[in-house]
């Protein structure tokens, strides 16, 4: 099975596992594009062979970049109109099926 491998933000634990309530920047809103290139190019993917999800008119340069843009539960119409392939509903295992030749 072939590796998969994402960016996202998240939320800081202390030392008893309970949320701090910061949180750690990973993808800035307006420069998700730039995470795909750079994972891309660190593990020597072309960007053809990459995916990206997102939501929101954000996503828009990062489903330029990919090779396949999913718009999961848009919330704009600008996405929906950059995606490639949109995704309704909340339930994040329905992109499965669309990441088939990915993954």
């Amino acid at each position: 099975m072939k590796q998969v491998h994402m960016v996202a933000n998240g939320i800081k634990q202390d030392e008893t596992g309970r949320l701090t309530g910061e949180g750690i920047l990973q993808v800035q809103l307006i420069y998700k594009d730039k995470n795909v290139q750079n994972l891309a190019e660190k593990l020597e993917i072309p960007l053809k062979k990459c995916a990206a999800i997102g939501n929101s008119c954000f996503d828009v340069p990062m489903f330029e970049t990919a090779g396949l843009g999913i718009a999961f539960n848009p919330e704009d119409d600008c996405v929906r109109q950059s995606a490639d392939i949109i995704v309704e509903g909340k339930d994040l295992r329905n992109v499965i099926p669309a990441l088939g030749p990915y993954i």
